[in-house]
């Protein structure tokens, strides 16, 4: 059975003297549909590119009105063309799917975002944390990847790695008006880490530091 939504409203007027107080509810079904539609990927189950860079804004503003350390991480999917090419796009959004599962159940708490940035690729925002806390997130990710098996057709799709680059920042200039541009710097830093990640081998977490100091993380 389909889940509607309503919502309640109330009027008073007056007539012949008398006063009257109207109740009623309104189906808002499908503004709700338009709504959730634009804020989750269908797909993965994450937050969609738009909305988690709305949310980026909000989120980095109180951080740094506040003084609180956050990290900007990108996370992207080793040769996942690869699994397009021999399995099938049918295949490669399952791995999607089962991806966007773990993310969600091993890096997300109250205060964390994360959202489908491009194809295969996420973006991830972690609010009141350590640097070591975001490793230990990211480590929680590749663990389970590591124990990832997708069964499609006759086929088992397993190996699947992913790429990370970390942008950790524990203090921003608090006369800055957070804008778009702003977060697009931010977001920036943690793709150069992702690329020296993709570089040196891929299946590896670099951290940004600045543009001379990129530091390589194990994980275990």
């Amino acid at each position: 059975k389909e889940n509607k939504w309503y919502k309640y409203y109330t009027k008073s007027f007056e007539k012949d003297n008398n006063k009257y107080l109207l109740k009623y509810l309104i189906d808002v079904t499908e503004i709700k549909k338009e709504e959730e539609k634009y804020q989750i990927d269908s797909l993965t189950s994450v937050l969609t590119r738009s909305t988690i860079l709305e949310n980026l804004i909000h989120e980095v503003t109180e951080c740094t009105k506040n003084n609180i350390p956050f990290s900007v991480v990108i996370g992207d999917v080793d040769l996942f063309k690869e699994v397009n090419d021999k399995y099938g796009h049918i295949a490669g959004d399952k791995v999607l799917k089962n991806i966007g599962n773990i993310l969600l159940k091993n890096t997300i708490n109250a205060d964390d975002l994360v959202g489908r940035y491009g194809g295969e690729e996420f973006l991830f925002f972690f609010k009141n944390t350590t640097l070591e806390e975001t490793i230990n997130k990211i480590t929680k990710v590749k663990k389970s990847l590591d124990k990832l098996i997708i069964k499609y057709d006759s086929n088992e799709i397993k190996n699947i790695t992913m790429s990370f680059g970390v942008y950790y920042i524990n203090n921003l200039y608090k006369e800055n008006t957070i804008n778009q541009k702003i977060i697009t710097d931010l977001i920036h830093c943690a793709d150069v880490a992702l690329y020296e990640s993709k570089r040196s081998g891929r299946n590896q977490t670099h951290i940004y530091t600045n543009p001379n100091l990129i530091e390589k993380i194990d994980y275990k």
